[in-house]
């Protein structure tokens, strides 16, 4: 059980394997309303554990939560940051053909059951034809009972195209209940900087346009944004950023995550920017629980429901774990940010009992030996059962799968997240307990070094 002094009155009790969360007996009045339940020792508990899942096997038939096949090397933006080398990941501007596609996603649902199917680029609704006809296809399958069930369909698009094909692109979205993840980086003049049109010009008006027309005709559209040092320097928060998209885009949720290594650019924000940002986020959203202000991100609400409903996450990146991609050569990476990159091709999907070739293996192998439960750092670390990440960002920013970059920004926020919920549960302002384990935490590496962390800030008289 770690342990660490909140105040002269109390302590916070952090077990990192059941992800319980203890307030200290002598604090008097826990709120009754939520997270606490009692304890034999004399605290009140907040919070407790699951299960982890298991590792995608390479042989059987396996089930993948996503397979994410790429049908666009080409792009219509210019993004100052992007990591994929102008949208051709290095490998030439062309389209997936649509029976190179079905032939591709044959073999796929040959070989796995698949929870999700995405579609991706460059800016794939460029690709709609291939779309269209994939679409029919899988559909086909299911009504015919070769498949147990249909997969959800999914695209991640730019959302800045026009024209007839664009209008076609909306229309297959509609007919096949898909999701679309359009990536806007903030209010227009960030957004322009960062992501310009290929011939020039800005696209937020465009986007904008095609966000609300998608919500209209009953599209479910969710926001991305990338975290560059412009937005550092222009003084533009994450929480900045919450609240624009909530009033410029009617949405309370957003993903928005720091901007990766680049081949043409460097906008990685500097950690400490990061962390203070974020760490904003979330004592905002923890203070906003159950309020018409409450707004969310996708790295604060993976914590807290990790910790309300004691729920360890099992992988620290579910690529090559339960996520799959095929290139647009029809090769399997684990992630679409490994396309082109010749260290992560595993190969085509092989016929019969096993799938995956024994070079393929070896790459998940690599995978694996480099998370949470088995590399040298990560398995004795306190937060361990709640760290999350990208392994294609971490890759691209080290050249190596066994750096962890991001270790203080999870620890950060993974403490940020604990000392907030015991504010809440204790009905104590949010904030009171001060911003000093921002730093404490993101410092402290095993489980034991965190047991022996420095006091934190007493509340404010």
């Amino acid at each position: 059980m770690a342990f660490h002094p909140i105040s002269s009155a109390g302590s916070i009790f952090f077990d990192p394997e059941t992800l319980r969360i203890f307030a200290d007996a002598a604090v008097s009045d826990l709120s009754q309303e939520t997270l606490e339940t009692s304890d034999p020792a004399g605290h009140r508990e907040i919070c407790r554990t699951g299960d982890a899942t298991a590792y995608l096997p390479a042989t059987g038939r396996p089930r993948l939560s996503r397979l994410t096949l790429h049908i666009s090397n080409s792009c219509n933006l210019a993004c100052s940051y992007c990591y994929a080398s102008g949208g051709d990941y290095g490998l030439g501007r062309k389209l997936m053909k649509s029976d190179n596609a079905i032939e591709l996603l044959s073999d796929a649902f040959n070989a796995f059951d698949i929870d999700s199917l995405m579609f991706f680029g460059g800016e794939p609704s460029l690709n709609v034809d291939a779309i269209l006809d994939c679409c029919i296809f899988v559909k086909e399958l299911h009504a015919r009972g070769l498949i147990r069930e249909m997969p959800r369909f999914g695209v991640i698009s730019n959302l800045a195209g026009s024209g007839e094909k664009f209008d076609l692109f909306l229309a297959v979205c509609r007919a096949f209940d898909f999701s679309i993840t359009v990536s806007i980086d903030g209010p227009p003049d960030i957004h322009d900087a960062n992501r310009p049109r290929l011939k020039g010009g800005g696209s937020f008006e465009q986007v904008r346009k095609n966000y609300f027309r998608a919500r209209k005709i009953g599209i479910p559209v969710d926001i991305q944004c990338t975290y560059t040092s412009n937005h550092v320097e222009r003084g533009i928060s994450i929480l900045d950023l919450m609240k624009f998209f909530k009033s410029e885009f009617e949405t309370a949720h957003s993903h928005i995550a720091p901007a990766s290594c680049s081949p043409i650019s460097d906008e990685q924000p500097a950690q400490k920017a990061i962390i203070e940002s974020y760490c904003e986020a979330i004592k905002y959203m923890v203070a906003t629980l159950n309020t018409p202000d409450h707004l969310t991100i996708d790295i604060g609400q993976r914590l807290i429901q990790a910790f309300v409903h004691k729920e360890n996450i099992a992988h620290y990146c579910p690529a090559g774990n339960s996520e799959l991609t095929i290139g647009p050569d029809g090769q399997l990476s684990p992630c679409f940010m490994f396309v082109g990159h010749e260290s992560f091709d595993m190969g085509k999907i092989e016929k019969g009992d096993r799938w995956l070739s024994s070079h393929g293996e070896a790459i998940l192998e690599s995978i694996r030996k480099n998370g949470k439960d088995q590399h040298p750092v990560c398995r004795t670390c306190w937060a361990r059962n709640v760290c999350t990440g990208c392994i294609g960002s971490d890759y691209l920013a080290t050249k190596t799968l066994s750096a962890k970059p991001q270790c203080a920004f999870t620890k950060a926020t993974a403490a940020e997240t604990i000392v907030r919920l015991v504010e809440v549960v204790q009905g104590l302002p949010v904030g009171i307990y001060g911003d000093e384990q921002r730093d404490v935490f993101a410092e402290a590496g095993s489980a034991d070094e965190f047991a022996m962390s420095a006091e934190l800030c007493a509340p404010a008289t």
